[in-house]
């Protein structure tokens, strides 16, 4: 981990940003609900540069033919990508569209170009046709776990752990009824560098633009509307 706090490093952060060391106006519990709160919003601004993540979780699926649905990690927030095995051959799978679930149902046609796709419902992952036994790997962003031991630790990377600080500390200031506007605008202050450099993890590759009009992914899956 980069740069590892713990939950009683931040909330004594947190309390000495406010001058609230020795106060016992706003609990230690307070606090950390406060601090889970923020911390969720900025593990969601984190995740924006998905092509290269800052979190990232797999988990294997087992898809039966006859069955389309199946249930997501219970950890789920966001699909990075999900990969299938079929006859030995492993690719990526694209997400179908609603309106393509009509055409996917034939899958004499499907299969010769491509062999299934995807699409989150609800806490569920479809797969399309429903006609394929194979495995798949789903990549997905998790949910920020929760902090709750003393022990409990987050990881800013490069000190943006500051941003939750900050929206704890004005939340501190606010159920005090004194100003938090500082502490709001430095918030918004990290923010912005987070949304400058997140998505910028490898300077000396950057992603290329992805041609939508070319085949792409698994045996060249071209979109329903080009076939």
């Amino acid at each position: 981990m980069s740069r590892s706090r713990t939950l009683s490093n931040l909330i004594a952060d947190c309390r000495q940003r406010a001058n609230m060391e020795n106060s016992t106006f706003i609990t230690d519990s307070e606090i950390t609900e406060y601090l889970n709160q923020e911390l969720a919003e900025l593990w969601a601004r984190l995740g924006q540069g998905q092509a290269q993540p800052f979190y990232r979780a797999s988990t294997p699926i087992a898809v039966t033919a006859g069955v389309a649905t199946y249930p997501l990690p219970a950890d789920f927030f966001q699909v990075q990508g999900v990969d299938a095995t079929i006859n030995g051959i492993t690719g990526a799978l694209v997400a179908f569209m609603p309106i393509e679930r009509g055409a996917l149902s034939n899958s004499n046609l499907v299969s010769t170009l491509s062999p299934v796709r995807y699409r989150i419902q609800g806490n569920n992952i479809e797969f399309q046709p429903a006609t394929i036994t194979f495995t798949a790997t789903l990549f997905y962003t998790p949910s920020q776990p929760r902090l709750v031991n003393p022990s409990d630790t987050f990881d800013g990377f490069n000190g943006f752990e500051v941003a939750a600080i900050y929206g704890t500390v004005a939340t501190m200031l606010a159920k005090e009824e004194s100003d938090p506007s500082f502490y709001l605008g430095q918030k918004e202050r990290i923010y912005r560098h987070i949304d400058s450099l997140a998505a910028q993890r490898d300077a000396s590759q950057p992603d290329r633009v992805a041609d939508v009009l070319m085949p792409r992914g698994f045996f060249g899956p071209w979109g329903l509307g080009d076939v």
